[in-house]
């Protein structure tokens, strides 16, 4: 969840069985530390296990379904944290919800997501720049291309009204 008044929080938290379906409000980035199941992103579903990082925007509805427990880090956080150019890429390209990392990759972006969570603690300034380095790794791991016509500098008052309709509107 996101803490009232912040732009982004991360934590651990431990999932029993089922988590019923839902939507948020903000972004999530969810790092799966332990367990096996599975994660159903707008009626798509995903196996889950230690390496996998689902990516969840505002519009997505979500549950999991385990076969016991499981350890996740979630990162929440709203548009405010996101960077032109990844905000960009995320509403102009087809952007994985699901991401099985390989093992150096893995360990790259939970060593980042727990810097990260320290950082939130303690109100640090290298938040962005955290959160967007995770993101990239996430994005580069995408199956489409970016688009090179649209830029951020492209971005006029009509494409971020557009960005706006697609985080806030199901």
């Amino acid at each position: 969840k996101l803490d009232e008044g912040k732009s982004i929080s991360v934590g651990v938290h431990t999932v029993h069985l089922h988590h019923p379906v839902h939507w948020h409000s903000f972004f999530e980035i969810e790092i799966i530390l332990s367990g096996e199941g599975k994660y159903v992103v707008n009626d798509v579903e995903y196996d889950i296990s230690e390496n996998n990082v689902f990516f969840l925007t505002s519009t997505d509805f979500h549950y999991l379904r385990l076969d016991g427990t499981a350890q996740i880090m979630n990162i929440s956080f709203d548009e405010t944290m996101m960077s032109d150019a990844d905000m960009t890429t995320l509403v102009f390209n087809k952007i994985a919800k699901a991401y099985k990392l390989d093992g150096d990759e893995y360990r790259r972006v939970l060593d980042i997501a727990r810097i990260l969570e320290h950082e939130c603690g303690v109100d640090g300034d290298c938040c962005s720049a955290l959160l967007s380095y995770i993101i990239k790794c996430l994005f580069r791991k995408s199956k489409d291309e970016p688009r090179a016509d649209i830029t951020p500098e492209t971005l006029g008052g009509i494409r971020r009204a557009i960005i706006y309709m697609e985080l806030h509107f199901r």
